[in-house]
């Protein structure tokens, strides 16, 4: 645990206006250690949420001032993580689909067609796990820059597949059923990637602790999360709607700022869940602590 004369030195220089890097940086030159910096950073930030719990403007407020804070601070790393993971997922797809056109012959298509698929689906899957765990690194140590932080998400990759096929695999089962069960399921386990990167669990561990952040805190919960859920499908069915209702010369416009709309609520959309996983978790360790009491 940092020293309380590190966290003072720390809170103070943030409140002068700051930036983390510059603190970071002036702190290494006077010889702290790595872990007692890093260790600083992650307590202030743990009871800036704490605090937020009690404030009298309320939770929401607070998410939605918190995620404008940090858009401010990190939105051109992760406008660059997010572009450069769209790019090369609609590369991949255009090169299987240009694959795919140019077999002539059905009997070859068919026949032939199965190894590219599972190729798209693999790569895809490959590529949204780096662009989540570089974007999640890129939010829990703001000092990064964009190199390291895929340099981290290349380092815990195999935590965050292994959670994602524990994940993928409960989901499943519980589409099976029901498609409810698997969309409530989905929800229960939004905040895993945080959890892998921030509390080094992975796995079943990773998956029941976000449940559990979510089912201590069901109202602090819902009501952000359906928030979330009406913009992401509103900006989502907005290009689709304009697609239909304009004629054929303009669907590459459209069909441009889609996938500009697509980046940007990617980011907003990460920063918010990133505000709301942190605000849970405050909450869960003062609830945590009053039963201990």
């Amino acid at each position: 645990m940092a020293s309380q004369e590190l966290l003072n030195y720390v809170e103070a220089q943030l409140k002068n206006g700051f930036s983390e890097p510059k603190i970071r940086a002036a702190l290494s030159a006077a010889g702290w250690p790595e872990r007692e910096i890093k260790e600083a950073f992650a307590q202030i930030y743990s009871q800036e949420f704490l605090a937020s719990v009690s404030s009298p403007e309320g939770s929401f407020y607070f998410i939605f001032t918190k995620t404008w804070s940090l858009l401010k601070q990190r939105f051109f790393v992760l406008l660059v993580i997010f572009t450069l993971g769209t790019f090369l997922a609609v590369l991949i797809n255009v090169v299987f689909l240009v694959d795919i056109a140019s077999r002539s012959d059905v009997s070859s298509l068919l026949g032939s067609s199965v190894f590219p698929v599972l190729f798209l689906l693999f790569s895809t899957l490959l590529l949204s796990l780096v662009t989540t765990a570089a974007a999640v690194f890129a939010l829990q140590d703001r000092s990064l820059g964009i190199i390291q932080v895929y340099k981290y998400a290349l380092e815990r990759f195999l935590d965050f597949l292994w959670t994602a096929f524990v994940g993928g695999l409960i989901v499943l089962a519980g589409s099976l059923l029901f498609l409810l069960p698997g969309v409530v399921l989905c929800l229960l386990f939004i905040f895993a990637p945080f959890i892998v990167a921030a509390e080094n669990l992975s796995g079943l561990s990773a998956l029941l602790r976000s449940a559990n952040y979510i089912r201590t805190n069901f109202s602090q919960a819902v009501f952000p999360l359906l928030f979330l859920v009406l913009v992401d499908a509103s900006v989502f069915f907005l290009p689709k709607i304009f697609e239909r209702t304009t004629g054929e010369e303009l669907f590459l416009p459209a069909a441009g700022i889609e996938v500009i709309l697509s980046i940007l609520l990617g980011v907003f959309s990460f920063v918010y869940l990133f505000v709301l996983y942190n605000q849970l978790k405050a909450l869960y360790i003062a609830k945590f602590k009053e039963r201990r009491a």
